[in-house]
């Protein structure tokens, strides 16, 4: 869809078009100048992989997505991964819980650390959840301020090598398309990208939840356009 997080906070489902057209026509949203974040309206068109996303999730009126703070339920899916990382790092090296318990007190003297200097690093450095990541030598999970947005801009860019109409759906100029997205993934990343639907998720977390990832049979790409 391409919006930043502020502007799809502010869509009410009343804009969509009715989904009994979706199988029959693309159709588009409307992003009207005072939600969006350029005050400029524009259309966003309907591609066929976020039919299916509205087809499941779309609520009859109101906000398209429910959740009154964005940023906030981002921020916990963040810390979600991160915890989870750090359990699998923990069961996977036999960590005791005094080890634990010294890292989180290392972690939590170097934020003391950062709080007081002036020189303190940029809010949101550390991703949440991964404070003691570094101190104990596990990946964290970071999520990309508007990352779906920039990754939609990228893989968009790639599947139709159109940087005026990108620019157009994502209420952006050409030349900052040009500038930042233009060769970041290739065409067949963004065929992976646009393929992830709902029914693609649910098979992969059932082939992984019954441990037979390799038996699973591929659905059906989505077309970018």
């Amino acid at each position: 869809m391409g919006c930043n997080k502020r502007t799809l906070s502010r869509i009410h489902s009343d804009l969509l078009p009715s989904p009994a057209s979706f199988p029959l026509d693309e159709g588009s949203i409307e992003i009207h100048a005072s939600k969006a974040k350029t005050a400029s309206r524009r259309l966003v068109p309907i591609l066929p992989v976020l039919r299916e996303w509205l087809l499941k999730y779309r609520q009859p009126a109101g906000l398209l997505v429910s959740h009154r703070n964005v940023a906030f339920e981002l921020h916990m899916i963040a810390k979600t991964a991160n915890q989870l990382r750090r359990a699998a790092w923990v069961s996977a090296r036999g960590v005791t819980e005094e080890q634990l318990k010294h890292a989180e007190a290392q972690a939590k003297e170097l934020a003391g650390k950062r709080k007081k200097s002036k020189l303190r690093s940029q809010k949101g450095e550390v991703p949440p959840g991964a404070e003691t990541a570094d101190i104990e030598g596990w990946e964290p999970f970071a999520w990309k301020n508007n990352g779906l947005r920039h990754s939609f801009i990228s893989y968009r860019l790639a599947a139709i090598q159109n940087t005026a109409q990108v620019a157009l759906e994502a209420g952006n100029s050409p030349q900052m398309i040009f500038r930042h997205y233009r060769e970041v993934v290739r065409p067949m990343d963004a065929e992976k990208w646009f393929a992830v639907t709902p029914a693609s998720v649910a098979a992969a977390k059932a082939a992984r939840e019954s441990g037979a990832e390799g038996k699973i049979v591929k659905l059906p790409k989505a077309a970018a356009a």
